[in-house]
């Protein structure tokens, strides 16, 4: 049997340098906690954007990092590997950075790299989802835990129509998904 867990590392954790240097990505991440604004997990950018139209700001995008461990409890074996996934935060009028979705993942902090490149492009009204970085090679990405060599896709259907639920119970109008100047 195999189990799965995920650890917050340090902003100073040499496993994260790594995985910056091999995705381009510059700066140092740093720690937020997550603060309570009634919104669910899984839907940072939804939550992120929806708090940024409702009392200022802006939704800033970046990357949330986390060490994954595999666990084979027969073998006693673990491997772990560092992962960041795409990530939106609220960035108040003031200049604060915000974390508004739960982690899924447990805990009530996250280490997040602010990344204005990473920007959510909509295409003929598909929810796009940019892949996980990994810390596995340059140019690798994560979907589903299995390595890719694409960095975004469509949000299945299923997955869609989940975010479009989510989006209504809290009054998101999902034209405003895509990234803008603006908002975020």
């Amino acid at each position: 049997m195999v189990s799965t867990s995920w650890e917050l590392p340090s902003a100073t954790d040499a496993d994260v340098a790594l995985l910056c240097q091999l995705n381009g990505l510059s700066g140092v991440p740093i720690l937020l906690t997550f603060q309570d604004h009634s919104y669910r997990p899984a839907f940072c950018h939804i939550s992120a954007k929806d708090i940024a139209l409702k009392k200022g700001g802006r939704r800033v995008h970046g990357w949330s990092f986390w060490r994954v461990i595999d666990t084979d409890h027969t073998t006693g074996e673990s491997h772990p590997m560092m992962m960041a996934e795409h990530h939106s935060v609220w960035e108040t009028e003031d200049g604060f950075l915000v974390d508004v979705t739960p982690p899924r993942h447990g805990g009530s902090n996250t280490l997040f790299l602010r990344d204005d490149g990473a920007t959510i492009i909509s295409k003929s009204g598909e929810i796009p989802i940019r892949t996980n970085l990994a810390d596995l090679q340059k140019g690798v990405f994560l979907r589903d835990a299995e390595a890719v060599n694409y960095e975004s896709y469509a949000l299945p259907k299923a997955d869609a129509a989940r975010a479009h639920q989510y989006a209504t119970i809290i009054g998101f109008d999902m034209s405003e998904y895509p990234t803008d100047p603006q908002d975020g």
